[in-house]
């Protein structure tokens, strides 16, 4: 069995792990012979904070379902092309209501009025955004979110990406940000690859709280939310919770064993 776990919002709070219960049942489930994967729009900079908190995991899937990661070792990548990239970005950064976000092989940076940042530790730089992307070979992943609670401004990017780079590239909303990823990528079809990488012969559980974990929880046997989540997203799942512990504790207790 395999469980695919969203991050922020799920395990995190503000970047930091909601309780230390989610952290001692995911090890419950691993003794229990389950595997941990997970899946979360978040690079593989923006993973490593989450990861040193104690998270214990056997895979990640990164960018939405753009990169799989067994360990420390990738074993599927997806890339944005740099044309494509370099034309979504020249077209956000005009936007002075909005932060800007890349991600390649090397770096990750983020872009606000003019200002650049290594993100995410938000340290400021002397390098040009622009310039950087410009000479990006590719990129992982590209973000976007307004200076404030709104999605009107991104909602149109939403729709301009989706409509005219849908073979280069696909953006996915997770309640306030835009994450733009490889096309065709989503955390549903990051599941699909790996369990098929593991041999598809595994009962799939997923936890998530975003619009952007719709893939997911359609994908997984049992699919699962929070009690928080926007009805849209409880409408999918076959049953609400607080927290991941809880979730895992009716996973190993047979509750979803007598509902099969």
């Amino acid at each position: 069995m395999i469980l695919f776990t969203d991050l922020d919002g799920t395990l995190l709070e503000n970047g930091k792990v909601k309780t230390q219960k989610d952290i001692d049942a995911l090890h419950q489930f691993q003794d229990s012979g389950g595997i941990v994967a997970i899946c979360t729009g978040r690079s593989k900079f923006e993973v490593v904070p989450a990861i040193e908190q104690g998270l214990p995991y056997n895979y990640m899937i990164l960018n939405n379902g753009g990169e799989i990661y067994d360990g420390e070792k990738a074993i599927i990548e997806h890339r944005i092309s740099q044309k494509a990239g370099v034309e979504i970005l020249d077209m956000l950064v005009k936007e002075k209501h909005l932060y800007s976000y890349f991600a390649n092989d090397d770096e990750q940076l983020s872009y606000y009025q003019g200002k650049c940042a290594y993100f995410p530790s938000h340290k400021p730089t002397d390098l040009d955004f622009i310039d950087e992307y410009h000479r990006s070979h590719g990129f992982t992943i590209l973000c976007t979110h307004q200076d404030t609670d709104d999605f009107s401004i991104t909602q149109k990017y939403m729709d301009i990406i989706n409509e005219n780079y849908r073979d280069e590239a696909t953006a996915h909303r997770n309640e306030i940000f835009l994450d733009i990823v490889p096309a065709h990528c989503s955390k549903g079809t990051g599941i699909k690859d790996l369990v098929h990488y593991l041999g598809d012969k595994h009962r799939t559980f997923g936890i998530g709280d975003s619009y952007n974990d719709l893939s997911m929880i359609e994908m997984c046997d049992v699919g699962a939310t929070f009690h928080f989540s926007d009805l849209s997203i409880k409408e999918k799942a076959q049953k609400s919770y607080s927290y991941v512990y809880e979730f895992i504790d009716d996973i190993l207790g047979g509750y979803y064993e007598l509902e099969r």
